[in-house]
């Protein structure tokens, strides 16, 4: 066993065309899955073989737990370390390479990725059946947020107000929050916004020059992000990455604060967020990722503006005060609607594999529902039987929609 983990790890960094950074993840994670294998074999819990199954090929950030989905149609996710290669119904692969993992049940193949597709394999998309990304236009986005989150936040804005510090109650200055400091245009947007006289905290490990470099804020626990937002009036959300569909919780986490936010990232923005609810700090970056000093300067007083004047700070927050299905022109509804149902995103890849494998079924991406053929419920004997068999296609006994 512990000769085919080692030489399956070694397959799989042939098939890589990737980062050194999505590399060495890699290596750490091979290393963590090898010390923990023989235990996951021995101790992890059977999960019931009669639904639709999801194995992650690499492991979903070191490991993956056995568990059942909630979902309308049995939906269950292997354990890994473990054997579920040859049984599963979904190959979820993260990163991407360039040869998926097959296996004899006609899997469908899903490439995988939260992080940035120019560093995880993001290439190797056109080889997978199907996409799991941040990305709206992926087969099955798996965003860091959706139309739940903006659901919650309006009704804490609604019910608790006193959780959201004032305009007065909130220093005067924007503030930087990072870790990961390989970001070279965003340091050096932070820099020339700092010598344009935009006064910026910065309260983690990485500190752009010009900025303040001051701690953590005092009384506010190292891992409430939220608690140390909420002391400053603007906060520069700003990605890893100027990739399109890359958007992680940076932004979420501003509006959940209670801040305005300085977005600087993925080029659509507006799919994800309210429009008019943030500054878009993209005017100030050319389009080879050169310092635009016309727009440094313009982004400047967008960003002063919010800082001193409270009236200006407050009409970022009204677009969040409006019924969501008139956010963007109702485009926002249009494109989130499939997130107003509170499940998790396997259960979207367990009817994306049934729709697939159903004779006259199809996944409908925009809606992110199984159409043409009706699911049999759980507990059915198809789930065992029909849906088990090695079969390409399978029947389903029950009459179409």
């Amino acid at each position: 066993k512990t000769a085919t983990f080692v030489g399956n790890s070694l397959k799989v960094l042939s098939k890589m065309a990737l980062s050194d950074m999505a590399i060495m993840f890699y290596l750490f994670h091979c290393t963590y899955a090898f010390q923990t294998l023989l235990k996951i074999d021995s101790d992890a819990v059977p999960v019931e073989e009669a639904g639709v199954l999801i194995h992650w090929v690499y492991g979903l950030w070191f490991a993956a737990d056995a568990l059942d989905i909630k979902c309308e149609i049995p939906c269950k996710q292997l354990p890994f370390p473990g054997t579920g290669l040859g049984k599963a119904d979904v190959l979820v692969s993260f990163p991407m390479v360039r040869v998926p993992e097959r296996n004899s049940r006609h899997a469908i193949e899903v490439g995988y990725t939260q992080e940035s597709m120019r560093g995880y394999g993001g290439r190797e998309a056109k080889y997978y059946d199907a996409t799991s990304t941040m990305d709206l236009r992926s087969t099955v986005p798996w965003t860091y947020f959706n139309w739940q989150n903006f659901r919650t936040l309006q009704k804490q804005r609604m019910q608790q107000p006193q959780t959201f510090p004032g305009f007065h109650e909130r220093q005067p200055k924007a503030v930087f929050v990072c870790s990961n400091c390989n970001g070279i245009i965003r340091s050096q947007l932070l820099t020339e916004l700092a010598h344009a006289g935009v006064p910026v905290d910065s309260i983690a490990a990485c500190k752009p020059n010009g900025t303040s470099r001051v701690g953590w804020p005092s009384g506010i626990n190292v891992s409430d992000k939220h608690g140390a937002l909420k002391k400053y009036r603007v906060y520069m959300a700003f990605e890893n990455e100027m990739e399109s569909g890359y958007v992680t919780e940076k932004i979420m986490d501003g509006y959940d604060a209670g801040n305005v936010n300085v977005y600087l990232g993925a080029p659509d923005i507006s799919d994800y967020v309210p429009s008019d609810s943030f500054i878009d700090a993209r005017g100030a970056i050319g389009e080879n990722g050169t310092i635009v000093r016309e727009g440094v300067q313009a982004l400047a007083l967008k960003i002063k503006a919010a800082l001193y004047d409270e009236q200006a700070w407050n009409n970022y927050f009204k677009p969040l005060n409006e019924p969501m299905s008139e956010w963007n022109a109702g485009n926002y509804e249009k494109k989130w609607s499939w997130s107003k149902e509170p499940i998790a995103g396997q259960c979207r890849l367990c009817r994306l594999a049934f729709a697939r494998r159903a004779k006259g079924g199809r996944f409908n991406e925009t809606t992110q529902q199984v159409e043409g053929v009706l699911p049999p419920p759980i507990g059915d004997d198809f789930w065992r039987t029909t849906w088990r068999s090695s079969a390409a296609k399978v029947e389903v006994p029950q009459k179409r929609r």
